[in-house]
């Protein structure tokens, strides 16, 4: 007599499946979070590095256009006092003027 035993695997399938869901879940959630943080600091923080370096620049331009401007104005004439002036003093009245423009043409009226 010949007993035939059968044996049950357990369904392994299944447990792959679960394993894929799994990984997929945690490359998900692990790709979401590295957007984030490439969002919520790396950029800022290389557009605040850029704005510093952007104002610095601005700053040493400002210095160099006071000090161009500092020996130009050394340059200028001095104005006389109204003391000093002799002769005849120059009346002035103020104009304004009106932009009229005409087809392709801008000229000023007074």
């Amino acid at each position: 007599m010949s007993t035939h035993h059968v044996i049950d695997f357990p369904k392994k399938p299944n447990q792959f499946r679960r394993f894929l869901r799994m990984a997929a879940a945690s490359i998900l959630v692990s790709g979401s979070a590295v957007g984030l943080y490439w969002q919520g600091v790396y950029i800022p923080r290389q557009r605040s590095e850029a704005i510093v370096v952007q104002l610095e620049e601005l700053a040493d331009s400002i210095e160099r256009l006071e000090a161009g401007l500092q020996s130009q104005s050394a340059n200028l004439p001095k104005d006389e006092s109204p003391t000093n002036i002799t002769g005849k003093v120059a009346e002035r009245r103020p104009e304004s003027y009106w932009l009229a423009v005409s087809g392709a043409e801008i000229s000023l009226t007074p």
